[in-house]
């Protein structure tokens, strides 16, 4: 009992001290950026939107890159950090990892890489491999780069064939280019309200890398 107890202490410390440095990296990070609160108009606060999305992910980039506690981080997730960046500016982070094999990826799907949730879930593999192939040739040679561009052809799927199970496995569908080897990569997502200026945040980045391997970044209405 001592020992579980313990444990659960270790674990405790490591998550509040995971909040912490973050919290106070991405802080300082917007507060050493010239003018970030001063908001004038909606082009300002289209600024601080950018400026604060581009801290928020190269603080925690960063972070899984040089620090020495990360793997011990690692081991905790998935976690939600509550962050106060200004008065009016709030902000919950999710991060967990992302596991490569447990996603289905468009730009590599065809009849020899089909996963079993695939042919068990798409009734008419055939309708949607051409449905895929077509929207491949708008591409132009280029990789998919957003869930929209994915859910439009699960849309054109269910409307061409009037069959709707492929939704049972609609968030296994992404899209990106991953290391076949051992690498570790975490997903990262979250959402802004500066000044009524909504936004909507996805990233996914390996461990011990600085750059994104995939980045999703839209406005949503603020109605929403």
């Amino acid at each position: 009992m001592l020992l579980k107890k313990s444990k659960k202490a270790i674990v405790l410390l490591i998550t509040l001290f995971f909040i912490s440095a973050i919290s106070v990296l991405i802080l300082q990070n917007l507060k050493d950026s010239e003018g970030f609160f001063k908001v004038v108009n909606t082009n300002m606060s289209l600024t601080q939107t950018q400026v604060t999305i581009k801290n928020v992910n190269d603080e925690i980039m960063g972070f899984f890159s040089k620090n020495n506690n990360k793997d011990e981080v690692i081991k905790q997730l998935p976690v939600v950090l509550p962050l106060s960046l200004h008065d009016d500016v709030n902000v919950q982070i999710n991060i967990e990892e992302y596991f490569v094999e447990e996603y289905i990826y468009v730009d590599d799907l065809n009849l020899s890489t089909m996963t079993d949730d695939f042919i068990d879930s798409v009734d008419y593999r055939a309708v949607f491999l051409e449905i895929l192939g077509k929207n491949k040739k708008l591409l132009n040679g280029e990789r998919f780069s957003s869930k929209q561009q994915i859910n439009k052809i699960i849309d054109e799927y269910i409307a061409q064939t009037r069959s709707d199970r492929i939704l049972e496995i609609k968030d296994t569908f992404d899209y990106g280019k991953y290391d076949n080897n051992e690498s570790t990569y975490l997903k990262c997502s979250y959402e802004l309200d500066i000044s009524s200026v909504k936004s909507i945040v996805n990233m996914v980045f390996k461990v011990g890398d600085t750059n994104t391997t995939k980045f999703e970044f839209y406005f949503r209405n603020s109605d929403d």
